[in-house]
């Protein structure tokens, strides 16, 4: 998803030079056309960067379902990665296995939560399996956001994608940009995308089958679901 929306907002960023150039809003994270040119860490930064005329910019997040997240992640850098780079002990070492990874991940969580600025570093884990309301400063700006939710699948994206344009069409990014930006993200897929293989399924049916797993699930993510409104039918089993 990150990568998909920072492909997004490169073309938005210099639409010219983007299309010169002949990149894709899908391309691979690490060579991404606009590593640390139109990239911020805290709002602040913008702000600054952007002097008066942040009173009038446009804030918005795309999020997803947090199971289908979680799913996403784990399958990606929990079996994947993990499995190409053992050396790293990647996800808590628990090769593999969600519940071990999950057990391991609440407790991090708790001490981020109740330590606050801690000397406790946020971990590759952590940064790619946090909570979706531990991002964006939502603490703060929650309000401010215009929520866009988009599935990743192609076959359930569309629906996500017209309420992206639809918000990109209101600050009026040209149509012939919009039209660009959702063929592209409509026909192809970055390349770690994982809804459609084999691990992907194995870790989606042990959530559904699993009720422990689902209730290490819900600690972490409740929240998510309240705050953005998510169908919380599988948790809640």
């Amino acid at each position: 998803m990150s990568t998909l929306m920072s492909g997004v907002a490169c073309v938005l960023y210099d639409t010219g030079k983007f299309m010169r150039n002949n990149r894709s809003i899908l391309e691979v994270w690490s060579r991404r056309f606009c590593a640390d040119k139109n990239e911020y860490r805290r709002l602040n930064e913008v702000k600054w960067r952007m002097g008066d005329a942040h009173h009038t910019f446009t804030k918005i997040a795309v999020i997803r379902d947090p199971i289908a997240r979680f799913i996403s992640f784990f399958s990606n850098k929990c079996i994947f990665e993990a499995q190409k780079y053992p050396e790293r002990k990647q996800c808590y070492n628990c090769q593999g296995n969600v519940t071990c990874f999950l057990e391991k991940q609440y407790t991090r969580f708790v001490q981020h939560s109740s330590d606050g600025y801690s000397r406790l570093r946020p971990s590759y884990e952590d940064k790619h399996a946090a909570p979706l309301s531990w991002n964006c400063e939502f603490k703060n700006y929650l309000n401010e956001y215009k929520i866009v939710k988009l599935a990743v699948d192609p076959k359930d994206r569309k629906n996500g994608l017209d309420n992206l344009m639809n918000v990109l069409k209101e600050s009026n990014v040209p149509n012939s940009t919009l039209t660009y930006i959702e063929k592209s993200a409509l026909e192809g897929e970055t390349q770690h995308a994982t809804y459609d293989s084999d691990a992907h399924d194995v870790v989606k049916k042990q959530i559904e089958t699993d009720k422990t797993i689902r209730e290490w699930l819900k600690r972490i993510y409740y929240l998510d679901f309240v705050i953005f409104d998510f169908d919380r039918t599988l948790i809640d089993s």
